[in-house]
């Protein structure tokens, strides 16, 4: 995604300096100009605004990562001896300390929160504001990166003002005010309004490339970035096939299925369950999933279960089902589960080791766990130590 099909009106077009807007998300260490261009594209688009005062765009910069760091566990910038280096990601652990579910948040209950916790976030709000509105503007100016002037927030509002003024093209996208009344604002500049309203889906997007790539590089073993950048929603979920699979087993073997977290038989509808969570994985491949009650998975929501408690169990109800998939006698009824399995490939089977060496005919018990073993303890490690707790039922 880049900035090439972005549509420009003549009236204003000879205004703007399109260049020095696709660099402004460049040299980029901490990713805060993603999030606070993010907001306030969203604050023009949503809410019509002309003027946003900073606290109005850093609330919205720390929401707009707030379930990348609550839900997904993502780090935003690098970390020195177990603590965060990055002010946004500081803030919303600050802010979600303590929270039983923080990733079920309303905006409405996190500015509530951010009020009441602001004392305690008040330094790493302040970085935001001495370095982000000014900095994002670069590209636009004539000063180097160390320019010292960087640091000089009233000559800078002057200069950015000064600039506006003296400049009938090339308009910057916005200038910057103060006054005891109102605070510290931005002023968003007319023609660049206009563009992105214009063209609010490619600027967007073009975002959302740039915050992506920013984020797989300070979560390299992280699977699924670019589902992990925005709130999840079930209907991203493809579990149908999978559940209607484990039911149909269960009805022509005459096996009930065994919860393996409270070894309680499952009965009438049941939840399929994410081993390691969903918010790790960012995927439905089968041989992470296993029936639950809706209670606990509920329960277990976005953590890891004890790997010594249950792995032993899990392996064995998901070789209960290979063998029926697999048998060494076919009959009219086994065609039909062998076709339920084979509709889960297309959302549920895509990992080459699984369809290769697990998913394939003739395995013991004792091969089909070591080959389920070998490939998923590795995941189950990176997820606990991107920060997924252990579920203690």
């Amino acid at each position: 995604m880049d900035l090439k099909n972005i549509t420009i009106d003549p009236v204003y077009a000879n205004k703007l300096n399109m260049h020095s807007f696709e660099q402004m998300l460049d040299n980029n260490a901490q990713g805060y100009k993603f999030y606070w261009l993010e907001a306030i594209v969203q604050l023009i688009v949503n809410d019509d605004k002309s003027e946003i005062s900073f606290d109005e765009i850093i609330k919205r910069m720390i929401w707009s990562a707030w379930y990348s760091v609550t839900e997904y566990h993502l780090h935003l910038g690098p970390c020195y001896q177990g603590k965060y280096a990055n002010a946004i990601e500081k803030i919303i652990h600050e802010l979600s300390a303590g929270l039983e579910s923080p990733q079920n948040f309303s905006y409405e209950e996190f500015e509530k929160i951010y009020v009441e916790k602001y004392g305690a976030i008040s330094a790493d709000v302040k970085v935001l504001y001495l370095n982000v509105p000014y900095r994002l503007l670069s590209s636009f100016l004539d000063l180097s990166g160390g320019d010292k002037r960087w640091n000089q927030t009233k000559w800078l509002i002057d200069y950015m003002q000064e600039f506006n003024s003296r400049n009938n093209e090339f308009l910057l996208p916005y200038i910057i005010l103060d006054d005891k009344k109102s605070g510290k604002r931005i002023r968003i500049t007319p023609e660049w309004k206009r563009l992105i309203l214009d063209n609010v889906t490619i600027i967007e997007s073009w975002i959302d490339l740039k915050k992506i790539q920013y984020l797989q590089q300070r979560n390299p073993g992280v699977p699924g970035i670019v589902n992990k950048i925005h709130k999840e929603t079930y209907e991203q979920r493809h579990l149908d096939h999978v559940r209607k699979l484990w039911k149909y087993y269960s009805e022509i073997t005459g096996k009930p299925i065994i919860d393996i977290y409270s070894n309680d038989i499952l009965e009438g509808a049941v939840s399929i369950d994410h081993f390691v969570p969903w918010s790790y994985i960012s995927n439905d491949e089968i041989w992470n999933l296993i029936p639950t009650s809706r209670s606990l998975n509920s329960k277990k929501s976005d953590k890891l279960p004890e790997w010594n408690k249950y792995f032993k169990q899990f392996s064995k109800e998901k070789y209960e089902l290979y063998q029926a998939v697999f048998p060494s006698e076919e009959n009219n009824a086994i065609q039909k589960l062998k076709d339920l399995f084979e509709a889960c490939r297309t959302d549920n089977l895509n990992s080459l080791w699984a369809s290769e060496k697990l998913y394939i005919p003739g395995h013991s018990e004792n091969e089909f766990q070591s080959i389920l073993e070998e490939n998923l303890k590795p995941v189950f490690d990176a997820a606990k130590l991107q920060g997924f707790r252990i579920w203690k039922v």
